[in-house]
């Protein structure tokens, strides 16, 4: 999503959004 930084891990903990 583009409310969260690419590469990176959301502040919730699960890298599967983001990786």
């Amino acid at each position: 999503p583009p409310s969260r930084p690419r590469g990176r891990p959301p502040k919730n903990g699960h890298p599967s959004a983001t990786a």
